[in-house]
């Protein structure tokens, strides 16, 4: 399990990481901890199973939430609990997230695994391919396909690689395809649309060079039959109603682990008193 500890500049995470990562390696948990501050999307952050987050941007939740790609446990540290730098609470408190989240993220496989083509088309800016993306999904709508389809300027396309299924790119722009290319880590399959079939905006006949993509790759379109479309509205349902659940059971935990520290609080109290006493 990867687990992340955020705060909002990282040199206060930075020092719970070593006592955290200490506490795991006595534990033999097998947890690589690291460390960032909260400034938008990361590696680390998008690489996470599991996030806890420092009380002072406790804030800046559902911000971090929107940010992640995938069903990650995120949770808040309790103030009193972060300021003893109470490692081991820590850890425990991630591994009841993850657990936790362990029924979203089965959820959100099925979403994944039926999840409809993902289609990219880029031009120079993304005015025209916003155009023929119209036409393709009316071709798509017709055909009763499973596919979705995005438009994008070169510049920022790079950046839909990591969801896109397959890509097109217009021909006024053919020279980008090697630059495209760089940032094509998962082998995501590209062609050039040609020049009369984009000039016509024909959506038909550019989705038919894009179902062609998806099944060299090895990845047809699902037909949205009756039976599909139940299919596809049940996992749907169900992952809404996972994702509910998760966080209700996040919400618990935080607050029972808020209330496990004021309890250690008071005990610490208390034993300092009866030592005082003694003396």
């Amino acid at each position: 399990m990867k687990l992340l500890l955020l705060c909002d500049e990282g040199h206060s995470s930075s020092i719970l990481m070593r006592l955290v990562a200490d506490e795991a390696a006595r534990r033999h948990a097998g947890i690589d901890v690291a460390c960032d501050g909260f400034t938008g999307t990361s590696d680390a952050l998008l690489s996470a199973d599991a996030i806890l987050v420092a009380p002072q941007v406790a804030h800046l939740r559902d911000s971090i939430e929107a940010a992640l790609e995938r069903p990650t446990a995120l949770g808040s540290i309790p103030r009193r609990i972060f300021g003893a730098l109470d490692a081991s609470a820590m850890l425990d408190m991630a591994l009841e997230l993850y657990d936790a989240y362990a029924p979203l993220r089965e959820a959100w496989g099925v979403c994944r695994e039926l999840a409809p083509r993902e289609v990219l088309v880029c031009c120079a800016g993304g005015a025209s391919s916003s155009l023929l993306a119209w036409h393709m999904q009316r071709a798509v709508d017709e055909s009763n396909l499973h596919i979705r389809v995005e438009f994008s300027g070169v510049g920022r396309g790079k950046f839909l690689l990591d969801r896109a299924d397959c890509v097109l790119i217009a021909p006024q722009v053919r020279y980008s395809v090697g630059t495209v290319e760089e940032f094509n880590e998962r082998h995501v399959p590209i062609d050039l649309i040609p020049w009369r079939s984009y000039g016509r905006m024909d959506g038909k006949a550019i989705l038919k060079r894009a179902i062609r993509l998806l099944e060299g790759a090895g990845a047809p379109p699902f037909v949205m039959d009756e039976a599909f479309r139940a299919r596809w509205e049940g996992a749907v349902a169900a992952f809404e109603a996972a994702r509910r659940d998760a966080r209700a059971r996040r919400d618990a935990i935080e607050r029972d682990f808020d209330e496990r520290s004021k309890a250690a609080r008071r005990e610490r109290r208390r034993f300092a008193g009866l030592r005082a006493g003694r003396d």
